[in-house]
């Protein structure tokens, strides 16, 4: 197996994005590297996982792989495979996590619909300069969190803004 990429979102992978089938095998050899067995209850939240390409809370997870799993059990697999690289959390702006298949080694960042919770690639990113920026006053070991969140076309979003402009200039603001 190459090292075809698990998403087919990232531009870096995309000519290299695997087939279902081996994306699904991909993602079991990511366990297994990692020295966690793969358990019904795994190989049904992977399952979940990759028939979305929507960040999803455990409890959407909980629901699509059935009522059978608790939902304690949902959240230890979910925090496992994050340790492990295969998901990523990202948050709603209520806070609530919501998981997803991590890129092979590609920094990228999210926009969430508030609505429907679709997500799309973003993928500059000026967080190196601000990582930087935190290193020249003494800090190591430095990451970054960058979400965005907005209201996607579907959903009735204007992407020129003028709407929530128009709607804001109606309220007095």
């Amino acid at each position: 197996m190459g090292h075809g990429c698990i998403v087919d979102t990232c531009k870096h992978h995309r000519s290299e994005a695997l087939p279902p089938g081996e994306r699904l095998a991909k993602a079991l050899e990511t366990l297994k590297a990692h020295g966690l067995r793969i358990t019904r209850p795994r190989r049904a939240l992977i399952d979940a996982l990759l028939a979305t390409a929507t960040p999803r809370s455990a409890e959407e997870l909980r629901e699509r792989i059935g009522k059978g799993e608790d939902l304690v059990t949902v959240y230890r697999n979910l925090d496992a495979f994050e340790r492990a690289g295969l998901v990523l959390r990202a948050h709603a702006e209520s806070g609530k996590a919501l998981y997803h298949l991590s890129a092979d080694h590609c920094h990228y960042h999210l926009v969430i619909c508030r609505v429907c919770h679709e997500a799309k690639v973003i993928e500059d990113c000026d967080g190196d300069r601000f990582e930087r920026l935190a290193r020249e006053q003494g800090y190591s070991d430095v990451t970054h969190v960058l979400e965005l969140h907005g209201v996607c076309a579907k959903c009735g979003g204007d992407p020129t803004g003028a709407e929530s402009n128009a709607a804001k200039t109606k309220a007095g603001g």
